[in-house]
């Protein structure tokens, strides 16, 4: 007991020492998950950043009747939607694709499809996109979604993706200026739908 008392050559006791030692020990403990902490933030802020880009383009190449068209033609209306750059046709989003070790985007499907009453061949959904970010790099909620309402689309036979149309208004005009016409309004899956007009002086 007197050892723990006796002071050495600078004045502490060895309790003391210990205790200053421990204190030490926990601020630097407190120092680098302050640092970790504030790496996640940055990193988090980083991806939310970059996954609302991406939403943000896709919303953009949805919401019109020929870039959705380019963008999505070609996909599967069942399954995984392949979003492409209408211009490039590059890949802009695909299920599993990942940027980097942060965040992945999980799913890219159309959801609630169902036939649009008295437009023969015409479906309507919503496109639904979720990513997950990598939680043991990002702080905060583990998963961010968008979805983007009311697209209209006709298929081919075999499922996949012809033609969209911006709403349901643009196709119910479409069929109206064709009626006016004298037209025949029709929709197939190998050209969209079409306006058949009566041949002249037929």
């Amino acid at each position: 007991m007197e050892e723990l008392k006796r002071k050495d050559e600078s004045g502490f006791t060895l309790i003391e020492f210990l205790i200053t030692t421990a204190l030490m020990v926990m601020a630097l403990a407190l120092m680098a998950d302050s640092a970790r902490l504030q790496s996640k933030t940055q990193t988090t802020a980083s991806s939310e950043a970059a996954i609302t880009s991406l939403f943000d383009q896709v919303q953009g190449i949805a919401s019109a009747e020929w870039s959705c068209t380019a963008g999505l033609a070609g996909s599967n209306y069942n399954g995984a939607i392949l979003v492409k750059d209408p211009v490039n046709l590059a890949t802009v989003a695909a299920e599993g694709t990942a940027n980097g070790a942060f965040w992945t985007l999980a799913l890219v499907r159309l959801q609630n499809v169902q036939g649009v009453p008295g437009q023969p061949g015409v479906l309507r959904g919503n496109l639904f996109l979720q990513a997950n970010k990598n939680m043991a790099l990002n702080v905060g909620v583990s998963t961010l979604t968008r979805t983007v309402p009311d697209i209209y689309f006709e298929t081919n036979p075999d499922g996949t993706i012809a033609r969209c149309y911006t709403t349901a208004d643009t196709t119910a005009a479409g069929q109206s200026a064709c009626q006016l016409l004298g037209g025949t309004w029709t929709a197939n899956g190998t050209s969209g739908s079409q306006c058949q007009l009566p041949v002249a002086g037929g």
